[in-house]
């Protein structure tokens, strides 16, 4: 095996490691700044959600204030935290 092949077998396993870095990266922004958010507007919306017992109606029941401005906080701080 000549020595150009060793390293032209080690500078695709660099670039294949990059990629990967660069792939992992972007699900993990994907994560941090759509799917965390979804989910916590989601769980927001249906923490207010009841059933009536008579004719087993769905009844919305707005939270509470504080709720609300915690998930604010929250998504601020999501969006808008210093990159580390």
């Amino acid at each position: 095996m000549p020595d150009g092949s060793l390293a032209t077998q080690l500078d695709d396993s660099r670039s294949a490691r990059r990629i990967s870095d660069r792939e992992r990266q972007s699900r993990r922004a994907a994560l941090t700044y759509i799917v965390l958010p979804i989910v916590f507007l989601t769980v927001t919306l249906l923490g207010g959600l009841r059933l009536a017992a008579a004719d087993n109606a769905f009844i919305f029941l707005a939270p509470a204030l504080i709720c609300l401005a915690l998930c604010v906080a929250v998504l601020m701080i999501l969006f808008f935290r210093p990159a580390s």
